[in-house]
């Protein structure tokens, strides 16, 4: 994961970005926290990622690594990992900025709780993104909640012996307010 995230640092770096409004390629970054979920707990998220522009005006490309964790931070968590590709369009109205669109990837989760249980899960995940805010020429700053849409294989030795089971279908849903930032 940290060359990962080496890499999308490096990479508008090493293309650079164009003067003009339609930039060839972006660098985003955002984070959000709900302290309270009905079922999940806590929810922290975390997310970087790179958009290029696409070959229609005011679409682009979005390669990003989304971080969830889920639960109760003091005593147990769910970790999720995800890596995820999609579109998004954009509005520009003067200093208005919105966007809608959706990425889908691989997610992979875990538990960040103690022994004796032991829980994987691994699966497909989609995101929703809508977002609303401000923009100039080298900045855009929005407003949007991160909604995971996801189900995988679960994989939790300790309760199959409960239950006598070897697999489960386990979902991923987590609802969170997140501010963005764009350059």
């Amino acid at each position: 994961m940290k060359r990962l995230t080496c890499l999308l640092f490096l990479l508008p770096i090493c293309f650079g970005f164009s003067q003009e409004n339609e930039r060839e390629l972006r660098l985003e970054f955002s984070a959000g926290y709900s302290p309270s979920q009905f079922f999940i707990g806590e929810v922290l998220h975390a997310n970087a990622g790179l958009s290029r522009s696409a070959k229609k005006p005011g679409w682009y490309t979005n390669y990003a690594y989304h971080f969830t964790r889920t639960g109760s931070f003091s005593t147990y968590s769910y970790d999720y990992h995800t890596l995820s590709i999609g579109k998004f369009r954009e509005w520009n109205k003067g200093h208005f900025y919105s966007c809608l669109g959706l990425n889908a990837g691989m997610y992979l989760a875990y538990e960040q709780f103690s022994e004796p249980y032991h829980w994987y899960n691994v699966g497909i995940a989609a995101f929703p993104r809508g977002e609303i805010g401000w923009t100039n020429d080298r900045l855009i700053l929005s407003f949007g909640v991160h909604f995971p849409i996801g189900f995988g294989y679960y994989d939790n030795p300790g309760m199959d012996e409960v239950y006598q089971r070897n697999y489960w279908l386990k979902g991923l849903g987590a609802l969170s307010p997140y501010l963005k930032v764009q350059f």
